[in-house]
């Protein structure tokens, strides 16, 4: 009767582990982005505006060195991925500053990017 137990047992804890096994590695990370809008003082979005982003110090002292850089498309709008910076399960992950500038008028504006979304920043330059 204990054989079976401890057969049955470890019938159910193998089960158990390929199961998990199967439904861990069918998580699909979903994209990190942040979107970057620039528009000047009259609220026009800015075509060809060249976006920089930096990680900000946090309070903990730890730094993460993210140095990035992207120009706005027609409708004053650059994408980028932090999918190389965030890592499934962390929570949170980074806070940046984005400098805009174009034809001697910049902005900067500072954010929190968050995990598997698209977080959105609008700059006005002047």
């Amino acid at each position: 009767m204990t054989t079976l137990k401890a057969s049955t047992f470890l019938v159910f804890s193998l089960l158990f582990v390929i199961l998990s096994g199967l439904l861990s590695s069918c998580y699909k990370q979903k994209p990190t982005v942040l979107m970057a809008i620039v528009k000047d003082e009259m609220g026009a979005v800015v075509d060809g505006a060249t976006v920089t982003v930096v990680a900000e110090p946090t309070v903990s002292g730890s730094f993460i060195a993210i140095d990035k850089e992207g120009e706005t498309d027609r409708y004053g709008v650059v994408n980028f991925s932090f999918d190389d910076v965030y890592k499934p399960g962390q929570t949170g992950v980074v806070v940046v500053k984005l400098k805009a500038k174009q034809f001697g008028k910049s902005g900067e504006q500072s954010v929190v990017v968050e995990q598997e979304t698209t977080t959105s920043v609008t700059i006005t330059i002047h």
